[in-house]
């Protein structure tokens, strides 16, 4: 119902601005726009804003890299998307992997433990960090705390595996600094890892831009100028 609000409410605005200028146009329910749906639509400028979907190996934002073992095309790991689609049955113990610091992980936790999962998180950053500057935080917080939603703070995966997953507390490496040689990490190297078990693990890591369609169109600029295109824009 929420999210069916904000959707009508952009509509509506898009459509008020159509009726301002005679020569734009909305189209909604079409099929994704190819390349030569571009080149030959008529346009001299094209923006492309195709939006981001999330990442399928674990790749996050605390060491830039993929998780190993984490593959959302096998049946016990699942994207956000997989989740909210219903692509994949869902196990009873859930354990989400988070790097986002916004509502992703949260609502999730919601929705999965309201459908009868036993939901753990398990996040390397602020649960919902964001959300304290929509002052939603509190809020979300005492959701968490009320539907008995176990949140691990502090950690990141190290491996994983069908229906397990190796965690480890970012901060678990030394605080003392010393000088061992180029190459070599200046502290005692973190040596705390402990395996936790799911049924379904849900990967919300971080996304990455969609950007198909631009490389298609970058590819192709030999073909602008004879279909009248100046530029193409993100």
């Amino acid at each position: 119902g929420e999210w069916g609000y904000h959707r009508d409410y952009r509509e509506v605005q898009l459509n008020k601005l159509v009726k301002k200028n005679k020569d734009s146009q909305i189209a909604v329910g079409v099929k994704p726009l190819t390349v030569d749906d571009c080149l030959e639509y008529g346009a001299d400028k094209i923006v492309i804003a195709t939006g981001a979907s999330w990442n399928t190996d674990g790749n996050n934002a605390l060491t830039h890299d993929p998780v190993e073992g984490i593959d959302t095309s096998t049946a016990t790991h699942l994207t956000p998307e997989q989740v909210l689609e219903g692509s994949k049955p869902i196990g009873k113990k859930v354990l989400i992997l988070n790097c986002d610091p916004y509502y992703m992980a949260p609502s999730l936790a919601q929705k999965l433990t309201e459908d009868g999962h036993q939901v753990t998180v398990a996040s390397g950053v602020s649960l919902g960090n964001y959300m304290h500057f929509t002052l939603e935080a509190p809020n979300m917080h005492r959701m968490m705390h009320e539907l008995g939603i176990e949140v691990i703070g502090d950690v990141w995966a190290s491996k994983a595996e069908a229906n397990r997953i190796q965690l480890y507390p970012i901060f678990g490496d030394g605080y003392r600094r010393e000088y061992r040689g180029p190459g070599k990490l200046p502290r005692r190297e973190n040596t705390h890892f402990d395996w936790h078990e799911f049924d379904s693990l849900v990967v919300c890591t971080g996304r990455h831009s969609n950007t198909e369609l631009y490389e298609g169109l970058k590819t192709r600029k030999d073909e602008w100028a004879e279909n009248d295109v100046k530029g193409v824009y993100v």
